[in-house]
């Protein structure tokens, strides 16, 4: 084992494989090992697990071997095939059945990962063979588990192993496509490739490190050149099966074959000849496995490469086309006649310059023509027939049936189809889209030469010169000057051999003789650019003599928008994405222009987001806040908007003033809950404090006591000393029920017009009498009218109603009432 191998992977590497798969398999490759697989041992390790003798029977009788008659046991098997041979397909079967039951993080890509493992065992096997090399069914196995490594550690939900899974490809098409400087990573990240991981679990399984030696090398197809034939033999196959079963360019197939014939000397008809078998023998064993890809799309191994370059090539030519859709159109007709004797076809594909599918018909007999535009592909054909996606790009119809060669043929075509025209469309319509854009542009643009010669003009140019060609090569300047009205500009002289980056310059006929004449005033800016690494100068012109009515108008809009903003109550602002305040409501420009609004403001109410910068792109609905301004705090109401105007992130803040509606709102407040003229809770929040200290009491196992008290003869005292002095004692008493009440656990209340009442929490029939008597004593001391009172007293007791406690509370009033002055009663309990 190499040195520099992490025992931190190597350990629950080989954990894993023991856990993966059954003691079978280790002796399998044991077995594997040896020149010639001993008959009875391999018989003996076999029949260890009944289900892998059943799967072998079956793969040994299926079109993969193409017997004339039937095998019906193992040994039989062993005769007619070879021991070497139920060997591959014992370890075949055995790695599938074991990988994709227990590992079940990879089993949506069973088939990406399976089909490019078994896909280089058989090819670089038979090219081994086709070479004569003893070394082939080696050669098999170690092409078959070459990425074990790389699928336990990618797939396994043992944790040690899960934190270097980080590097796995995480994308649907397979672990073992290998990517680009994915050896690189895996050695920065896990001190180790794949393939000396790989080989250490087959010296641990007892393969012979010798025997796998060429594991190292097997994705060198750069140097290929460089090894012997054994290893060539598993460079090749490993890469075959990469292009077999990937996304890769089909062109690389084509470089597979040839490396086949340079290198390897086998010629085209032998690479054809390898490649049908190994396609029969793939198919055989995936469907016998049960291994399927999921997809109907035609796969490259079901058609001979010869076949395969024609219908590529062709597609390929539509990369030549530098015409319009039209063209296109007329290259696929040409393509659909040439290989199939297709004349009768709907296609539609979408334009880059319009967005909308253009839909051209053809037939034998009227050949091809445009027949419609349509914006979407909701309409995918007119007429019934056989239907080709050209992915999001159009799609293709056949006007009458065809043979199932011919269909999978055409759906290899239309797949290559499908690419290239892809690659037609951003890189050629969309380069014509992008000239054409350059000539509609009301813009001048001309590219010179740093010795002021024209390169290049646009349409524009050409029509301001009224030039039927774009005079390439001649001097700029010397049309220029038709519009400057001057045979000479110093500037531009200047500017040319000076080597700065940028000219601007205004060209307007300023003589008396030109007043009044519709003359243009041209505007020309150029600027130094670089293309494919020469130096060139990019000049615009642009007719401006319209501008001074357009400053006009905007300066007339500056100043109406001014006085709106300056008329409007409500305060405007905008911030930056710092909260830099920029502009504000002109009569708060000193208190406002320069400060950090977050600095000067605080929500009142919680927000889910910290009050910072960043809220400014959170917010979508008004905000609350105090904003300190004027040496005063207000209330506002604030509205952000992003400004779209705005090179940079800016937002518009509109806040509406609620100072005063604030204030309005807690006096009505106060007036729902507190009688206006004694100041204490009217008779409706008694209601409701009843009920919540009610309850309280219930909870917390506390008594709650209630105190009547009525201003005996109030009536008379009113009507002896008027109204306005009845109010003044109603007062003074609302003031001392306050001053002699506990905060927050008594509460008075006025209940009717002389009556009042005063709700106490939390007490008992002692601490009620020293209330009382304290409320008695500060009444005959400081009260100043000429009014006694009677006082009711109770105590609500266990299971009473509210209705039943009031009632007790009114009667003990009652009669206090018929005893002497300031007197009081308890209620009789319940």
């Amino acid at each position: 084992m190499d040195n520099n191998i992490s025992r931190e992977i190597i350990k629950p590497l080989r954990d894993c494989l023991k856990l993966v798969f059954p003691p079978v398999m280790p002796q399998l490759i044991r077995e594997a090992s040896k020149n010639t697989p001993d008959f009875g041992e391999l018989s003996r390790i076999v029949s260890i697990d009944p289900g892998l003798t059943v799967t072998i029977m079956s793969l040994a009788n299926s079109p993969y071997y193409g017997l004339s008659q039937r095998v019906t046991d193992l040994k039989r098997a062993m005769v007619v095939l070879g021991s070497s041979e139920i060997l591959k397909l014992a370890i075949a079967a055995t790695m599938k059945k074991s990988i994709y039951r227990k590992m079940g993080r990879c089993e949506h890509i069973e088939y990406q990962n399976w089909s490019v493992m078994l896909w280089s065992a058989m090819a670089s096997e038979l090219i081994a063979r086709e070479l004569k090399l003893p070394q082939a069914d080696t050669v098999y196995v170690c092409a078959l588990v070459k990425d074990l490594s790389l699928l336990l550690l990618c797939c396994s939900d043992d944790p040690r192993l899960k934190k270097y899974a980080g590097i796995c490809k995480k994308e649907d098409q397979g672990l073992v496509l290998l990517r680009p400087h994915q050896l690189d990573e895996e050695e920065d990240v896990w001190g180790v490739n794949h393939t000396k991981l790989t080989m250490d679990l087959l010296s641990y399984w007892g393969f012979p490190e010798t025997d796998c030696r060429m594991l190292s090398s097997h994705h060198d197809l750069e140097n290929i050149h460089e090894y012997d034939k054994v290893e060539q033999a598993l460079i090749l196959g490993t890469y075959w099966s990469e292009v077999e079963m990937s996304e890769k360019s089909i062109s690389q197939l084509f470089r597979v074959r040839s490396i086949a014939k340079n290198v390897l000397g086998l010629d085209e008809e032998v690479f054809e000849r390898i490649r049908g078998v190994v396609s029969k023998r793939f198919k055989s064993m995936c469907t016998e496995l049960g291994i399927h890809s999921g997809e109907n799309n035609a796969l490259y191994y079901d058609f001979p490469v010869a076949r395969i370059q024609d219908l590529y090539f062709a597609a390929q030519e539509l990369l030549d086309v530098h015409g319009d859709l039209y063209d296109v159109v007329r290259t696929v007709a040409k393509h659909l006649h040439w290989l199939w004797g297709m004349d009768d076809f709907e296609i539609s594909l979408v334009s880059p310059l319009t967005g909308e599918h253009n839909i051209y018909t053809s037939s034998a007999d009227k050949g091809l023509s445009a027949r419609s535009v349509q914006k979407n592909q909701s309409d995918k054909s007119s007429k019934a027939g056989v239907l080709f996606f050209l992915k999001d790009h159009g799609y293709l119809t056949l006007q009458r049936s065809v043979a199932e060669e011919t269909l999978a043929e055409m759906d290899l075509y239309t797949n290559f189809l499908s690419r290239t025209f892809e690659s037609y469309f951003y890189r050629t319509l969309r380069t014509t889209s992008k000239a054409r854009i350059m000539d509609f542009m009301p813009v001048a643009v001309a590219r010179i030469s740093i010795q002021g010669k024209i390169l290049q003009v646009n349409k524009r140019f050409m029509d301001i010169f009224d030039l039927e060609n774009e005079l390439a090569g001649d001097d700029f300047w010397s049309l220029a000057k038709k519009l400057a009205y001057i045979e000479s500009d110093r500037s531009w002289e200047n500017f040319i051999p000076s080597g700065a980056k940028k000219f601007s310059k205004l060209f307007c006929p300023l003589e008396p003789r030109m007043e009044g004449k519709d003359v243009p005033c041209w505007h020309m800016t150029a600027h130094r650019v670089e293309m494919d690494g020469t130096p060139q100068i990019l000049v615009m012109l642009e007719d401006v003599a319209e501008i001074s009515t357009l400053e006009k108008d905007i300066i007339k809009q500056g100043e109406y928008l001014r006085g709106i903003i300056g008329s409007m109550q409500d305060i405007v602002f905008t911030v930056d994405e710092t909260g830099e305040i920029l502009f504000s409501s002109p009569a708060l420009k000193n208190d406002l222009l320069g400060k950090n609004f977050f600095d000067i403001s605080s929500p009142l109410s919680v927000l889910s987001v910290s009050w910072e910068p960043g809220v400014l792109s959170k917010i979508n609905m008004p905000v609350e806040v105090n904003m300190f301004m004027n040496n005063s705090s207000k209330s506002l109401e604030l509205i952000f908007n992003r400004l779209s105007c705005a090179s940079s992130p800016q937002y518009l803040v509109v806040g509406r003033d609620l100072t005063a509606i604030r204030r309005l709102e807690e006096k009505i407040k106060k007036q729902a809950a507190f009688d206006h003229l004694t100041k204490v809770f009217n008779r409706h929040q008694f209601s409701i404090f009843l009920e919540r200290e009610t309850q309280r009491a219930m909870r917390t196992n506390q008594k709650l006591g209630l105190i009547f008290f009525d201003l005996d003869r109030f009536k008379e005292f009113n009507d002896k000393f008027g109204h306005q002095k009845g109010d003044e004692a109603l007062k003074s008493f609302g003031r001392l029920l306050v001053d002699n009440s506990r905060r927050g656990m008594d509460y008075p209340f006025r209940f009717g017009g002389d009556e009042f009442v005063l709700l106490v929490t939390d007490t008992n029939g002692s601490k009620m009498e020293q209330l009382v008597r304290r409320l008695i004593s500060s009444f005959e001391k400081d009260y100043d009218y000429d009014l006694s009172m009677s006082i009711g007293m109770a105590i609500m007791s266990d299971n009473e109603s509210k209705k039943e406690f009031l009632d007790r509370a009114d009667r003990a009033l009652f009669k206090a009432k018929e005893i002497n002055k300031n007197a009081f009663i308890w209620a009789k309990n319940t």
